[in-house]
């Protein structure tokens, strides 16, 4: 095992660092559903946001093509 090198003067404790380095990085941003699959260093996160901060696209079933294109 790599021995581990730390400043003696950084403020946060190894426990700290670590529990860090697992959170999911993408959560602040509020998603509508998150998933993890895997654990430790080889676990991925999925945060999928259902809008995305997007308008609704515009309703264009029941007119023509050419008034749909004109916006």
């Amino acid at each position: 095992m790599p021995m581990i090198k730390t400043s003696p003067d950084h403020p946060s404790s190894m426990a700290d660092r670590v529990d860090k380095r697992l959170r999911n990085s993408g959560a602040g941003a509020n998603p509508d559903v998150t998933v993890q699959k895997g654990s430790g260093p080889t676990r991925t996160h999925s945060n999928i946001h259902f809008a995305a901060g997007h308008v609704k696209p515009r309703d264009v079933r029941d007119k023509s093509i050419r008034t749909t294109a004109k916006g």
